[in-house]
């Protein structure tokens, strides 16, 4: 077992122990019983997000941080761009993978979400083979009827 997987378990062990410690002080403590419901579930929804397929693909991706790369989704470049950008961060929000790109360092972030990635190919460069949907600035993406392709692909430039 890699030492990225053990650390990884213990942070998801540590967060389900303390959302169970918070859900069960509502019951022990009935003066705050929302509170400790909201901090359970907060916590609870933190370990979902590390150990979905998502979150190991936000933890693999991280050695794209802060290089350019080329982004092409439903095999074609994102809507206008040419499909090179600077990778400003890549995290994980329950089943969705969420990679904040630039078209040059320091300008403002755009964000492309991948709900519930599947079929996840990483070598030199990374390959998502589905999603329930692509979300590109706030707009879904469709994929190509005509042309099956993979729902992401993202390599160095």
């Amino acid at each position: 077992m890699s030492e990225e997987s053990v650390t990884t378990r213990w942070r998801a062990i540590l967060i389900a122990v303390l959302g169970f410690a918070a859900i069960s002080s509502a019951f022990w403590l009935p003066a705050w019983p929302t509170a400790a419901f909201v901090l359970g579930s907060a916590a609870l929804f933190l370990v979902s997000s590390t150990l979905s397929i998502a979150g190991r693909t936000a933890r693999s991706l991280q050695p794209f941080l802060d290089a350019r790369v080329r982004v092409l989704v439903w095999g074609v470049p994102l809507p206008a761009s040419d499909g090179l950008f600077y990778v400003e961060s890549i995290a994980a929000l329950g089943v969705g993978l969420l990679i904040k790109l630039q078209l040059a360092p320091g300008a403002p972030g755009i964000l492309l979400k991948i709900a519930q990635p599947r079929d996840v190919l990483l070598s030199e460069r990374v390959a998502i083979g589905g999603a329930a949907y692509i979300q590109w600035s706030g707009r879904r993406l469709a994929p190509s009827a005509s042309h099956p392709s993979p729902a992401l692909v993202l390599e160095r430039a």
